[in-house]
């Protein structure tokens, strides 16, 4: 099974390649047409396959988490020389989404549909998430509709939006400055940090449930490039709202160019990561959670079942087994209060109307974590992924069908980002990968 071959290379984030290799050269001989290097990451791509509007999106993922391996039984057995391991089930989230283009394809080639089927193979993990790069680069741009979903512990369609998430860094230089900010006992404080962090005391002192704004301050150069006087305000936003973070980014990035122009020494501003939250799209989403009740829930065998218990009782957690319900369906889209969580798929759902879901991979257990890894290693993991691609297929037909619905998806869509449209924050060029060490 190609998604237990994922498994088995466990590849960390920006280093998948033999992992996206599988799946480019599969999506290929079922006729994809494959564009590789995207963005300027090695192991992103997209594959197409039809013609024509609309054009429908699906994501799949195939990294894997740091300090996550485990062989596939119920108990702590880390695999001898493997450090990572798909606690968040990437192996099954990638491979569900292509079992659902390939059902989309065979509709496509028997002219029951028409329409351009993608699959974007992309990377999630770390401090970089392919996607929001992809945005930028405007691979969404002629998207109608795209669909993620993610193994979980539940199976939900879920409302909720994300938070929008921006870590940034000023650089300030030229002349020297005291960490304290006690202006009274620190006369040597330079003007410039001064202002600076002014402002942002002035911003924290405005967060709510909505905004968290932290920074921090080090006076350590970070390369032989920089003065001894150099100094760092490392600065983390992160909003329940789209418009707040920007609105607040600017606001800082305003007192930097101000400094500057004033000129008190060097003030830099750069972004490190900006991602958008995410705006979910309730119409498409009840379409999801009605297809996910005429497949009903997913049916276990005792074997599985005494496997969870197993390892339940190894975690010292109750003994319940499999907890196979799907959860009901609310509105929660105008939720103002954070989330606490951040993804990358949030920069799609500004461009397009967006479908998210999860379903029940990981039972019981928390995701990204090595107890995850037996699941998406097993016939557990593989029935939720199996359950995500008939949702996925089901939903894509279910819009591509019924021009009222994608009329309907797109008036909500419309509706919920009003005047805003997606501002990519991050620089021109190819992004700043990092090589991670096995």
């Amino acid at each position: 099974m190609l998604s237990d071959s994922i498994w088995t290379l466990s590849e960390p984030s920006f280093e998948e390649i033999r992992s996206s290799r599988l799946l480019m050269e599969f999506l290929m001989k079922e006729g994809f047409t494959i564009q590789e290097n995207v963005s300027g990451f090695p192991t992103v791509f997209i594959a197409s396959y039809g013609k024509g509007k609309p054009v429908v999106g699906l994501y799949g993922e195939y990294d894997a988490d740091a300090g996550a391996s485990n062989a596939v039984v119920p108990r702590r057995q880390e695999i001898v020389g493997q450090q990572f391991g798909h606690g968040g089930g990437h192996n099954l989230l990638g491979v569900g989404s292509v079992g659902a283009a390939l059902a989309i394809k065979d509709l496509i080639e028997r002219k029951k549909l028409k329409c351009t089927i993608r699959y974007y193979g992309t990377t999630a993990e770390g401090k970089l998430g392919s996607k929001t790069y992809l945005a930028r680069d405007g691979y969404f741009d002629d998207l109608d509709l795209s669909l993620y979903w993610h193994p979980a512990p539940v199976t939900i369609a879920s409302t909720v939006p994300w938070d929008a998430l921006i870590d940034m860094e000023i650089t300030l230089a030229g002349r020297k400055v005291n960490i304290m900010l006690d202006k009274e006992s620190s006369p040597t404080t330079t003007e410039s940090l001064e202002v600076i962090i002014d402002e942002l005391q002035t911003l924290r002192a405005m967060t709510n449930n909505g905004i968290k704004l932290n920074y921090s301050i080090n006076q350590s150069p970070h390369s032989l490039n920089e003065t001894p006087d150099t100094t760092r305000v490392t600065i983390r936003l992160q909003c329940a709202r789209q418009r707040d973070a920007y609105q607040l980014y600017e606001k800082i990035s305003s007192v930097v160019t101000k400094v500057r122009d004033e000129g008190n020494g060097q003030a830099n501003i750069k972004v490190i990561r900006a991602i958008h939250q995410f705006l979910p799209n309730v119409k498409a989403m009840e379409v999801v959670h009605k297809n996910l009740e005429s497949l009903g829930s997913i049916q276990y065998t005792e074997v599985e079942e005494q496997f969870v218990k197993q390892l339940q009782q190894h975690l010292g957690i109750p003994s319940n087994g499999i907890y196979d319900k799907i959860l009901p369906f609310a509105d929660n889209s105008g939720r103002e209060q954070l989330y606490g969580y951040a993804s990358d798929i949030g920069d799609a759902s500004w461009i397009a109307p967006e479908v998210y879901f999860v379903v029940n991979s990981l039972p019981g257990v928390a995701m990204h974590q090595w107890p995850g890894t037996m699941f998406t290693g097993h016939s557990i993991g593989h029935k939720g992924m199996i359950q995500a691609a008939k949702v996925l297929a089901l939903t894509i037909v279910d819009y591509i069908e019924n021009p009222p619905l994608q009329k309907s998806i797109r008036e909500d869509f419309e509706k919920r980002r009003q005047s805003y449209r997606y501002r990519s924050l991050l620089p021109t060029g190819p992004p700043p990968l990092t090589k991670v060490s096995h």
